[in-house]
Order: structure tokens, then sequence, then C-alpha cells
């Protein structure tokens, strides 16, 4: 969170799949908003989303976000990895954080069709860092939150 507020945010997306869940995570935002000045209001754009990262105006939202929240607990590997190339791609610029909960995006660019993505000097190429890994208590139970920036 130090990170994070240590930082310039001016857009946060999330995308929430399941209705009720879109519907706390907007009530939660409602209770921020209430609790922020009017001065820290203007500062930070944050919306959430009910659908999933595949839809089809997912790309349009999730564009120049500072702050992607991706509560991905249930997400299956087809979804994680759709996420990840979304992540690595231009669609986030260098410096987009990303709050994973259970599951972090991969370090290093992944596997594709004509296989690994080599830097120049024959390595992995880095794409992200992780600034924070921390267990935390959730409505169901704990869970591991990761919060990573893209370099």
């Amino acid at each position: 969170a130090a990170y994070l507020a240590s930082s310039t945010v001016h857009r946060a997306v999330g995308l929430e799949l399941v209705p009720a869940l879109h519907q706390q995570a907007m009530s939660h935002l409602a209770r921020y908003n209430d609790a922020r000045s009017l001065a820290d209001s203007m500062s930070t754009d944050i919306h959430f989303f009910c659908c999933d990262f595949t839809a089809p105006h997912a790309e349009e939202w999730i564009r120049d976000a500072d702050v992607l929240f991706v509560h991905g607990t249930v997400f299956d590997q087809e979804l994680r990895d759709w996420i990840q190339h979304m992540a690595e791609s231009p669609l986030c610029q260098s410096g987009t954080f990303f709050c994973m909960i259970t599951h972090p995006l991969s370090l290093s660019r992944k596997k594709t069709p004509s296989g690994y993505q080599y830097d120049n000097s024959g390595h992995h190429e880095i794409m992200f860092e992780t600034l924070v890994t921390q267990q935390m208590a959730m409505d169901w139970g704990h869970a591991t939150v990761f919060i990573q920036r893209k370099l």
C-alpha cells in the first residue's frame, strides 16, 4: 500500500466476473469515496466493472490504468494466461501496478508458440517486479496479495 500511496495514481480499474462480488466492490468503493476528502476524491478515478478481462470492452477500460485489481483466486489457467498476456502488452504501460490476489503475474515473459521470448543476453526478459507479498484476511478466509509493477 505504501508503494501505491507514494505513487501518482490517476486511474484504478477492477473487473469482477461475479455480480454479487461486483456489488460488494461497489459498496466498498462508495464507503471509500465517502471517507475521502474532496481534494482526495479529485486525484484518483476508481472504476469497477462487472465482466472478465476477455470482455470486448475490457481493453478500453484497462487502457492507461495506473492500478489494476485482479482477484484471481478462482480463475482458471486460461484466464490467468490471458491476464498475463494483457499485462505484458502495450495496453499496460511501464509503471502500471497490479494488485494480484492469490495468483501473481509471472515475472519473466511467458512462453509463446515459437518458444520463449529472450532478451539479447539470452536470459528471460524480466517484465514485472514484486514489491509486496502479504497474507490478508478476506471475507471468505485468507489470501496472498501481491503488489507488482510492470518494468
